[in-house]
């Protein structure tokens, strides 16, 4: 019985060590992405500004971008998408444990759930559009799991 205690014994300190470094990657790659989110790429801020002007009032100015054809259309949904691929990108990150969900959670989750409730008609729309039923997938699924209870999107 004292043979099998000390290989059990490093499993176990095995298995401990690497669940405490894959949750300090995590929660170091979460803190790299929020920092450079906030000095965020000029591209990027523009697309949030654009994404806020064209979602206000009910987003029916983003509606109009689900069939884009003039070169401001054009330019402006190209834009909304920068935003929207963004988002994405941390539900993809968080989804697959790239990021720490509590800390990202605790910095934008109002945002990032009011941008779903925003976005979601527009979202609809692109994917019967493109046939694309799984585009911004991630979005979606980790919007509606940080939903405030009673709250709508």
């Amino acid at each position: 019985m004292e043979v099998l205690i000390t290989p059990a014994a490093v499993l176990l300190s095995a298995f401990l060590a690497w669940l405490y470094h894959r949750s300090i990657s995590a929660k170091r790659a979460t803190v790299d992405f929020i920092a450079a989110t906030e000095v965020a790429s000029e591209v990027l801020v523009k697309a949030r500004v654009k994404f806020a002007e064209l979602s206000g009032n009910g987003g029916e100015a983003l509606l109009g971008l689900v069939n884009p054809r003039e070169p401001d259309e054009l330019k402006s949904a190209a834009l909304v998408s920068v935003y929207l691929n963004h988002c994405e990108l941390v539900g993809v990150s968080i989804r697959n444990r790239a990021m720490d969900e509590q800390m990202y959670k605790r910095w934008r989750r109002t945002t990032y759930t009011r941008t779903w409730g925003r976005a979601e008609a527009y979202i609809t729309a692109k994917r019967r559009t493109l046939k694309q039923p799984s585009l911004y997938e991630n979005f979606e699924w980790l919007a509606k799991k940080w939903k405030p209870e009673g709250a709508g999107l």
